[in-house]
C-alpha cells in the first residue's frame, strides 16, 4: 500500500478503470472505436465521426419535438351504413313573401309597410334607409296607440298578419306516404326570412330506409304571389334549409332556392363531424365562455348571433328583430328599426367575434336539380302555377354516412419511437446502452464519493502490484528443436503476449499463434482486481531466463520505479505499454466523449418531458396573470390607438362628406372668387373657356351609388311642410340629378313628365332614379313636347294628378327641363310660409293667342266635376285670360280644387291647340279668373289698370341680342346664364332661374349647387331673405285682404320690382 499514493489521483484511477471496463462492455460502437485507436488519425476520424452524428441526432430530434408541439392532427374518414336509416334532418321552409297582404288593414302605408319589412333584414344586405321613412314610421306609431290604446307590438303584427301554414303548405308526404295534416308537423319560427315552418324530428319519428328521391321529405308549396302592396319590390318563391335537429335557421347563409313553377330536386349527403377540443391538440368549443343572451345552445353560428347581438346591443342600445323569438334574459328590449341598424352597422362592422366551431356537428351537402311543374297535375292555371306554385323533393342520396373524426397525428408514444430510431440510427445506441452508461457514470461516481469503495480499491489495486512484479518474464532459447515448418517450440508453461488491444494465454509449446518475438498476457491477469496467480515456476523462469545475458532480451524490467514500465524493443521500433496500474490520457478523451453523449441526451430528454408535461397550479397562475396584465396594457394601448384612430377618420370622412362633391371639370374653380363678382378671376372662364359638363360614359346607376350621390350626408332638419316639383324633361340626366341633389329632402316629393322624343338611354336612366328613391315619381304616360308648348301643361297636370296622392307637401312648382333652383329647402318653405296659401303665377295681358271661336265658360269646357256645386254665374262666365311663365307656384289646396273638384282636361285640349306658347296661358288664366275662387287666386283688377304685378317662381333675361347678356348668348329671346351672372342670382329673390345650359357653362351650374349645398347642409345665411319683399307682394296682399270689407287693391308695390334691380359693377 506505501507504493500507492493516497491523494486525489486514486479518483483518477477508479475513473480510469471504470472506462476501460466499459470500452471493454458496451455497444456504443463509435467511443469503443475511439478508444482502441492505435493512430492519432483513427482517433480523429472516429471523434469526427461520432460528433457528426451526435450533431445530426441533436437536429433530427429538434425536428422531431417541434412536429409534435405543433400539436399536428390528421382526420379519419369512416364511412358508415346505418342498420336502421338515417335520421331525417329538420327541414325549414320559408316564404319570400311572408305576410298575407289581403288582411292587413289599408291604415298601414305603403311607406310604413316597406319599413316593417325590412325590420328582419340582415345587416349585411342593409342599404341607407331614407330618413323620410323612419319619421313616417315613428309618427305612425303615434297614430296607432292613439286609436288604439296599446302600443304597436312588431311580434304581433307579423303573427297576426304572417301567411298560414295551411295557405301555404298544400300538401307533404315521406318516404311516399302522403301526410294528412302537415301543419301540425310545422312549428313556426321567426327568422330573418320572416316567419318560416320548421319540420322538427326531435324524437327521430323520420327515418329515410332506402336510398333514392321519393323516400324522404315531399312538398307542394303555394307563394300566393298575386297579391302585393307598396312599391317594393319582393322575390317570389321559397326558402329550403336543411340543418341539424335543434339548431336556428339561418336561411339566409346556407338554404336553397325554390322559384315558383319549378320543382327541386335535392339529394343530401351527410358527414358526421367530430373535432378536438381547445384543451386537446383542436380548436373547438363545447360551451359558450358565458351566459348567452339567446336560448339556444352552442354552435359557430349560434355563436356569431350571440357576438352580433352583443356588440348592436352594447353599442347601439337595441337589438335586431330577427332573434327576438330567442331572447331569453334582457328584460328591456328595444328592436332596431332598419335605420338604427344601417348606421349600427358601421360602428360594429370590424367586430372579432372570436367563435370556434363545435366539436360535434352534422353538415348536409345537397346537390339539387330542377324541373318544371307539370301543370295537369294540380288541377290549376298555367299562369297562377307559373306564379305561385313550388315543389321540392328532399332524399338522402345514400344510406350511409361518413364519419370525419379529427385525431393526434402524433402520440407521445410515436415522438419516443421516433427518437429512438434516430438514436439508433445516427448513434448506434439502444436503452441498454442507455443502462451500460447510468452503471458506468454510477460506478465511476460511486468510487470517488465512498471512502469504502475507495480502500478496497487500493488494497486490490496493491495485491495486483506484487503479483505483476514477480509474475511477468519469459526468454526464447533458440537452442531449442523446432517443429516443423520452423515453427519454435518451449518447454515452458507459459507464453505472454502483450497486445494493447487484447491480451490471450497460450499454453502449450506451439508460439505460432503468437507474434514472434512478443509476450501474451490473458487479460484477467491485467485486473487490479483479479485473483488468479501465477505459479512459483513461472516466476523462477522468468528470473532465470532473465539472468541469461548472451540470449536475446526481449524484455527489461526496470524494479525500482514506482509504477512498472515494460519495454519491447525489436527493428528499432519502440512500442509502449501502461500495465494495469498506469494512467492513460485516451481513457479522459474517452469519458469526456461519453459524459457530453450522456449530458446532451439528458436534455434533449428533460427539453421533452418539461414541454409536455403539465406546469404546476402555481406556475400557470403566474403565467396567466402576467399575460393577463400584459394583454390588458395592450389592450388599452390598442383601444387608445383605435380611438384616436376613429377620430381621425370620423373628422377626415365628415370634413370630406360635408364638402360639396364638384364635377372633374369644375374642380378646378372657385365659386366664392365669382360669388363676389371677381371680374378678373372671371375673365377665366368666358368665351371657350366656359367648362361645358361632359356625361359619364360609365355612370353607376346602382341603388346604392344614386342614393350615395343624391342623399345629403349629414341629417336635415324636418320641414314645416314638403315641396313638391313637376318637371318636364327630356336631356341631361346628370344635371336633373343634380336638381335632386340641390333640392333633396325627405318630405319633398318630385314628379318628372319625360318627353316621349328623348333618347332610350335617357329614359333607362330617369327609370332607375325613380325605382331607387320613393319620393320621386315617374308618369308612365309620355307625351311628346316641344319649344311652343304643345304638352307642357298636360304634363303639368297629370304630374299634379300623380302628387297630389303623396302627404306632406304644401305648394308644387312648375318647371322645365334648364330651370335651375336657387334657393335652399329651407328658404324654399319659409317663402312659401310667407305666401299663406297664395299662387304665385305671372299674369300679363294674353296679346290675342286665344281662338275666339271656341267656347271659354267652365260649362262648355266641363271644368266642373259636378256642376251642382258651382255658385250662381260660374258656369256661364267666360274666362279671364292671362299669359306669364309656365313655371309657377300652386299650394296644396288649389292643386286639389285643379284635380278633384275640377277637370281641366276639355281646357288643356283647347289650349293646346294654339300655334306657339301654349304653356304661357293655362296656370295665369286660371288665376286671373277670380270668379272661379280657386285657393290662392289673383284678380285681372291689375292688368285693366294697365299695371304688371311681381311673381317670384321665375327669374328670366329677356333681351332682344346676345350682346346684352352677360354671358353673350341668347336662347328664344332668354339669356342662357353663366358665371358672370353668379351674383345676380344669388341675391335675386327669385326662387329658380331659367336658363342655365349645361352644354354651355357647367360651372354656372355647379356652383348654384355648391352655394345650395352650403346653405343647406353647412347652414350658411349668406344673404338673408328679405321677408318684407315677400309679404308686401301684391298677390300676397290680396290674398290675406280680399276678404276683408272695404279692402282695395293698390297694384303697386311698395318696393322696386327685381327686375328693375341693379347691382353695382
Amino acid at each position: 500500500m506505501s507504493d500507492f499514493p493516497t491523494n486525489e489521483r486514486i479518483y483518477l484511477k477508479i475513473y480510469d478503470y471504470e472506462t476501460k471496463e466499459f470500452s471493454g462492455l458496451t455497444t456504443y460502437h463509435g467511443l469503443v472505436r475511439i478508444y482502441n485507436s492505435n493512430t492519432w488519425p483513427s482517433r480523429i476520424f472516429w471523434t469526427v465521426v461520432v460528433l457528426s452524428c451526435l450533431s445530426l441526432f441533436m437536429i433530427h430530434s429538434g425536428y422531431l419535438l417541434l412536429g409534435y408541439h405543433s400539436k399536428p392532427t390528421l382526420f379519419q374518414i369512416t364511412t358508415i351504413v346505418p342498420k336502421n336509416g338515417i335520421v331525417f334532418p329538420e327541414v325549414t321552409i320559408c316564404n319570400h313573401n311572408p305576410l298575407d297582404l289581403l288582411r292587413i288593414p289599408q291604415s298601414y302605408s305603403k311607406t310604413v309597410l316597406n319599413y316593417i319589412l325590412d325590420f328582419y333584414t340582415n345587416m349585411e344586405d342593409l342599404s341607407p334607409q331614407n330618413p323620410k321613412m323612419e319619421r313616417e314610421f315613428l309618427e305612425f306609431l303615434k297614430k296607432f296607440r292613439l286609436e288604439t290604446g296599446i302600443s304597436f307590438d312588431l311580434a304581433s303584427f307579423f303573427k297576426n298578419y304572417s301567411k298560414i301554414c295551411e295557405e301555404t303548405i298544400i300538401e307533404c308526404s315521406f318516404a311516399k306516404k302522403k301526410l294528412e295534416n302537415c301543419c301540425e308537423l310545422a312549428i313556426p319560427e321567426f327568422t330573418d326570412f320572416g316567419f318560416c315552418f320548421r319540420f322538427h324530428n326531435g324524437n327521430g319519428s323520420f327515418r329515410q330506409i332506402y336510398s333514392g328521391e321519393g323516400n324522404g321529405w315531399e312538398f307542394l308549396l303555394d307563394g300566393r304571389n298575386q297579391n302585393t302592396r307598396g312599391d317594393r319590390e319582393i322575390e317570389t318563391g321559397f326558402q329550403i334549409l336543411i340543418h341539424e335537429n335543434g339548431k336556428f335557421p339561418q336561411i339566409a347563409k346556407n338554404s336553397i332556392a325554390v322559384p315558383p313553377g319549378e320543382w327541386i330536386h335535392a339529394s343530401i349527403d351527410l358527414k358526421n363531424i367530430s373535432l378536438l377540443d381547445q384543451t386537446n391538440w383542436g380548436f373547438c368549443q363545447q360551451n359558450f365562455n358565458k351566459t348567452p343572451h339567446l336560448d339556444i345552445k352552442y354552435t359557430l353560428p349560434h355563436c356569431e348571433m350571440e357576438c352580433e347581438l352583443e356588440h348592436v346591443w352594447s353599442k347601439c342600445n337595441c337589438i335586431p328583430f330577427k332573434y327576438f323569438s330567442k331572447l331569453k334574459n334582457l328584460t328591456e328590449t328595444h328592436y332596431c328599426t332598419p335605420l338604427e341598424l344601417y348606421k349600427c352597422r358601421e360602428i360594429v362592422k370590424d367586430i372579432n367575434c372570436e367563435c370556434f366551431s363545435e366539436c360535434d356537428l352534422l353538415e348536409f351537402d345537397t346537390i339539387s336539380t330542377f324541373s318544371e311543374l307539370p301543370e295537369r297535375k294540380f288541377g290549376m292555371s298555367h299562369d297562377y302555377i307559373r306564379s305561385n306554385l313550388s315543389s321540392a323533393s328532399i332524399f338522402f342520396q345514400h344510406i350511409s354516412y361518413e364519419r370525419h373524426e379529427q385525431q393526434k397525428q402524433m402520440q407521445a408514444a410515436d415522438l419516443l419511437s421516433s427518437i429512438a430510431g434516430s438514436m439508433g440510427l445516427f448513434l448506434g445506441m439502444s436503452t441498454v446502452t442507455l443502462l451500460e452508461i447510468f452503471i458506468y457514470l454510477f460506478k465511476s461516481v460511486w468510487g470517488t464519493v465512498n471512502s469504502e469503495r475507495q480502500k478496497q480499491f487500493l488494497e486490490a489495486v496493491a495485491q495486483e502490484e506484487r503479483v505483476c512484479r514477480n509474475s511477468m518474464g519469459m526468454s526464447l532459447d533458440d537452442s531449442y528443436t523446432t517443429l516443423p515448418r520452423g515453427r519454435n517450440s518451449s518447454p515452458k508453461p507459459l507464453h505472454v503476449h502483450l497486445n494493447r488491444r487484447n491480451s490471450r494465454m497460450i499454453l502449450g509449446g506451439d508460439l505460432f499463434s503468437a507474434a514472434r518475438d512478443s509476450i501474451s498476457i490473458p487479460s484477467h491477469l491485467l485486473s487490479p482486481f483479479s485473483k488468479h496467480r501465477i505459479s512459483a515456476s513461472a516466476t523462477n523462469l522468468s528470473t532465470e531466463s532473465a539472468k541469461n545475458s548472451k540470449k536475446r532480451r526481449i524484455l527489461r524490467r526496470q524494479s525500482t520505479l514506482p509504477n512498472p514500465t515494460y519495454q519491447i524493443m525489436k527493428s528499432k521500433v519502440r512500442y509502449r505499454l501502461l500495465d494495469c496500474s498506469s494512467l492513460s490520457f485516451y481513457n479522459y478523451l474517452f469519458g469526456f466523449l461519453v459524459f457530453a453523449v450522456i449530458v446532451l441526451i439528458y436534455m434533449s430528454i428533460v427539453q421533452r418531458e418539461e414541454s409536455v408535461k403539465p406546469m404546476s397550479q402555481g406556475i400557470y397562475e403566474r403565467i396567466i396573470e402576467n399575460l393577463q396584465i400584459e394583454v390588458k396594457e395592450r389592450n388599452t394601448l390598442i383601444n387608445d390607438l383605435q380611438s384616436d384612430f376613429r377620430t381621425i377618420s370620423v373628422n377626415a370622412k365628415q370634413k370630406k362628406k360635408l364638402q360639396y362633391r364638384k364635377r372633374p371639370e369644375t374642380v378646378h374653380i372657385d365659386c366664392a372668387r365669382l360669388y363676389a363678382n371677381d371680374k378678373e378671376y372671371m375673365k377665366q372662364f368666358n368665351g371657350t373657356n366656359r367648362p361645358k359638363m361632359i356625361e359619364s360614359k360609365n355612370l353607376d346607376m346602382s341603388c346604392e351609388a344614386i342614393t350615395e350621390r343624391v342623399i345629403p350626408p349629414v341629417g336635415l332638419e324636418p320641414l314645416k311642410f314638403g315641396v313638391a316639383f313637376a318637371r318636364v324633361v327630356y336631356t341631361d340626366y346628370e344635371m336633373l340629378e343634380n336638381f335632386v341633389r340641390f333640392s333633396y329632402h325627405p318630405q319633398n316629393v318630385f314628379c318628372f313628365a319625360i318627353d316621349q322624343k328623348s333618347s332610350p338611354e335617357f329614359h333607362s336612366k330617369m327609370r332607375s332614379l325613380a325605382s331607387c328613391l320613393p319620393n320621386i315619381l315617374l308618369l308612365p304616360d309620355e307625351k311628346s313636347v316641344d319649344s311652343k308648348g304643345h304638352n307642357v301643361n298636360l304634363a303639368h297636370y297629370n304630374c299634379m294628378k300623380a302628387l297630389i296622392n303623396k302627404p306632406g307637401w304644401g305648394y308644387v312648382m312648375l318647371l322645365q327641363n334648364h330651370d335651375i333652383v336657387i334657393k335652399s329647402i329651407y328658404q324654399l318653405v319659409e317663402i312659401y310660409s310667407i305666401l299663406g296659401g297664395a299662387n304665385d303665377v305671372e299674369i300679363t295681358p294674353e296679346n290675342g293667342r286665344i281662338d275666339k271661336k271656341l267656347k271659354w265658360d267652365p260649362k262648355s269646357l266641363k271644368m266642373f266635376r259636378n256642376e251642382s256645386e258651382a255658385k250662381p254665374g260660374q258656369l256661364e262666365t267666360t274666362l279671364k285670360f292671362a299669359k306669364g311663365a309656365a313655371q309657377a307656384s300652386f299650394s296644396r289646396d288649389a292643386v286639389d280644387w285643379m284635380v278633384r273638384k275640377m277637370d281641366m282636361s276639355t281646357f288643356i285640349n283647347n289650349l293646346n291647340t294654339g300655334p306657339f306658347g301654349v304653356d304661357e296661358q293655362f296656370g295665369e288664366t286660371l288665376q286671373a279668373s277670380d270668379f272661379l275662387e280657386m285657393p290662392g287666386h289673383f284678380t285681372d283688377e291689375c292688368l285693366k289698370q294697365g299695371k304688371l304685378t311681381d311673381f317670384v317662381t321665375r327669374m328670366s333675361h329677356w333681351r332682344g341680342r346676345a350682346s346684352d347678356c352677360a354671358s353673350n348668348n341668347l336662347r328664344h329671346a332668354i339669356c342662357v346664364l353663366g358665371v358672370e351672372d353668379l351674383p345676380t342670382v344669388a341675391r335675386y329673390p327669385n326662387l329658380m332661374f331659367n336658363k342655365m345650359m349645361p352644354s354651355f357653362d357647367y360651372a354656372a351650374i355647379d356652383c348654384v349647387g355648391e352655394l345650395l349645398y352650403n346653405r343647406t347642409v353647412l347652414k350658411q345665411n349668406d344673404i338673408p331673405l328679405d321677408k318684407n319683399y315677400y309679404e308686401n307682394m301684391v298677390n300676397v296682399v290680396y290674398h290675406m285682404n280680399k276678404n276683408t270689407p272695404g279692402f282695395k287693391l293698390n297694384c303697386t308695390p311698395p318696393y322696386k320690382p327685381w327686375q328693375n334691380w341693379k347691382y353695382p359693377e
